[in-house]
């Protein structure tokens, strides 16, 4: 409400007052019987207050008419010197020197007691947020000595306390102890260290585990004895290619092990079982002359190295050309003194081997899951698969047009902020806060520059068949999916022990299941059923998955029940595991695993090339280039299970 008086009124009062100090003096000075002093002294002093007020009245009156008037602008000043760089609570440069420090808080104070009775008492394993404001002053580091808010006595004088969560003021919302930092830190840092030995096992120990040469006296006999090895498969290419003599073919395993094949060399001349390089390398002979038969030719042997690491990812055989430039990842066959040999010896007809250990493909997908509308979605990194509803020769494939980016249908992953708001990475412009966020990445592009990206690799997506809503799982958090808006629902993403109450970080994958239509998270070896209508994990669990699942992986990347069987089996309500490269399907009787495959046998197009023959030039490479998948132009062996120890000994 606006009490302002017009100076008018104020006017209009003094001008009264003026005629009723005049008429109380005059009633003074001729009523009452004064002596010449008094007399004196009364009217002086109506003289001067009459003159103050008179004054006062035209002082309000000059005001009221020149408050509007604007006088003539006077010179300009002389340039002063700058000031000082000022600070800002939320700038890089203040608090932490250097890089910031990730602090972690939780719920029990440093008399080892857990707080359970404050609501702002943060869940374990929340980040410090830094700047907050405690006292009328900025905090950039957890506060010792001064209790937290809402507690009595200081039971944080030794690690301190810190906020996890600030409003727009900066004030604390939710607080935490930090004496619990060092051990969040670590198990945090040993989730990691698990996740990230799991990614390198694959990348390293997938690929060609070993390698042979058959030969027969035409191609049906030599494919025969390819076919008679365990395991193996057969590169559709002639090794014997444009030369007289026995058909010769190369055969490989592919996979995921403990031990494969590192590195390849070529020999002419008679064969020794071993070739010791000056690097104190054992090659080992394959005991097959690649020109076996051919009277006018010197013998060629190929050679092989076993390593327990970095294995051959992709073989081409090319027959009368070479490899184009643009596939410099690719190493030629050479002898032992690094020169380039072919395998046959016709001078005009020449077949030449080229290998790589390099891949841009990802090795495994992150998770699959059957969303509402009945599709079997698959995610790998930040790229999502849509794959056919209806099966064709018992496998199901990826539509066209697919893979595409996650955001494109399922929304951008949304990050916390410095004050625990939803931001995009986009938006962080920060080192510092897109390396806490929690999906972004800082993108370095110089000392003084950089971009702060999204990163997706979800570890588990699923449709709750509880509520038929669908959520995504990463690290700590859970996002839940807006199916209308299509993005990410606001308010996420949020701790996933809040959403779904007992569930662990880091899940590896989630299901409901359509045979029994409870849902199952799964972390490492153990699985947790769920108490839907609670809304809590059931009585009695965790428990070991292999005592639910005979034969299943330790630790798979997804498991889900699709509408249609893949196995040919009367089963209303089929459900696979993929794992790696591998998939497996569930017994509906008694629930064993079995029926192992390749990956791409039932959902094909997930182990993709990273050529096809459109890729290369015509003019280039004949049409005769073939594969060792014998439909692309590579032999990628980018399947990989997700554990060392699958249930059938390998790895």
């Amino acid at each position: 409400m606006n009490l302002e008086i017009p100076l008018i009124v104020y006017r209009y009062i003094i001008v009264f007052t003026i005629f009723i100090v005049l008429g109380i003096g005059g009633l003074l000075y001729f009523k009452y019987e004064l002596d010449k002093i008094n007399k004196a002294i009364l009217i002086w002093y109506v003289i001067i207050l009459e003159i103050n007020l008179i004054h006062l009245f035209y002082i309000f009156y000059f005001y009221d008419k020149n408050k509007v008037k604007v006088g003539k602008k006077g010179p300009n000043g002389d340039m002063g010197p700058r000031g000082f760089k000022g600070k800002s609570q939320i700038c890089s440069s203040c608090g932490l020197a250097g890089k910031k420090e990730t602090i972690y808080a939780g719920s029990i104070n440093d008399f080892g007691e857990k707080i359970t009775d404050n609501s702002k008492i943060t869940s374990d394993g929340e980040k410090c947020v830094f700047p907050f404001v405690h006292n009328y002053s900025y905090k950039y580091k957890p506060v010792k000595d001064d209790s937290p808010p809402g507690q009595t006595k200081n039971d944080a004088h030794v690690f301190g306390w810190c906020a996890t969560k600030v409003d727009k003021d900066f004030i604390p919302v939710e607080y935490g102890y930090v004496n619990q930092n060092e051990t969040i830190r670590k198990r945090l840092d040993a989730e990691s260290q698990y996740r990230n030995n799991r990614k390198n096992y694959i990348e390293n120990n997938t690929g060609i585990l070993d390698i042979d040469i058959v030969y027969g006296n035409n191609e049906a006999e030599a494919l025969q004895k390819c076919d008679e090895k365990p395991g193996f498969k057969v590169y559709p290419q002639d090794l014997n290619s444009g030369v007289d003599g026995k058909f010769i073919y190369l055969c490989y395993k592919e996979g995921i092990g403990n031990k494969g094949i590192s590195e390849l060399l070529i020999k002419e001349g008679s064969p020794t079982q071993t070739i010791t390089t000056n690097d104190g390398d054992n090659y080992k002979l394959i005991n097959v002359n690649l020109n076996e038969a051919v009277d006018t030719a010197n013998e060629i042997y190929l050679y092989k190295l076993y390593s327990d690491t970095n294995f051959i990812k992709k073989i081409i055989i090319l027959d009368n050309k070479t490899l184009p430039t643009s596939n410099s990842d690719f190493k030629e066959l050479t002898n032992p003194e690094g020169q380039p040999i072919h395998l046959n010896y016709d001078s005009s007809h020449t077949v030449k081997l080229y290998y790589s250990k390099t891949s841009t493909n990802l090795l495994s997908i992150d998770s699959a899951f059957v969303y509402k509308d009945g599709y079997l979605y698959a995610f790998r990194g930040n790229k999502f698969y849509k794959f056919d509803k209806i099966p064709k020769q018992q496998t199901i494939t990826i539509q066209p047009n697919f893979p595409q980016n996650i955001s494109v249908m399922w929304g951008k992953s949304p990050n916390k902020n410095n004050n625990n708001e939803a931001k995009d990475c986009s938006d962080i412009i920060d080192e510092n806060y897109c390396g806490a966020a929690t999906n972004c990445s800082w993108d370095k592009i110089s000392d003084d520059n950089g971009v702060c990206e999204d990163i997706s690799n979800y570890d588990a997506v699923f449709t709750y068949g509880y509520t038929n809503k669908t959520y995504l799982f990463k690290g700590n958090y859970i996002y839940k999916y807006d199916d209308d808006k299509r993005k990410i629902s606001s308010g996420y993403p949020k701790k996933i022990d809040e959403v779904f109450k007992g569930i662990p970080s880091n899940i590896n994958a989630v299901f409901t299941w359509g045979k029994d239509k409870k849902t199952y998270f799964f972390k490492g070896p153990l699985y947790y059923k769920y108490d839907d209508k609670n809304n809590k994990v059931e009585y009695g669990y965790p428990r070991k998955t292999a005592t639910r699942w005979n034969n299943i992986p330790i630790i798979f990347d997804a498991i889900f029940t699709l509408k249609n069987t893949l196995d040919n089996n009367s089963d209303n309500h089929p459900t696979y595991i993929i794992s790696g490269d591998m998939s497996y399907y569930i017994d509906p009787v008694s629930d064993n695993i079995i029926n192992k495959k390749h990956i791409d046998k039932r959902f094909s197009g997930l182990q993709v090339s990273e050529m096809t023959p459109d890729s290369i030039p015509t003019n280039t490479v004949p049409q005769n280039v073939t594969t060792a998948t014998g439909d692309g132009v590579v032999a990628d062996a980018v399947g990989a299970v997700a554990d060392v120890a699958d249930a059938d000994g390998q790895g």
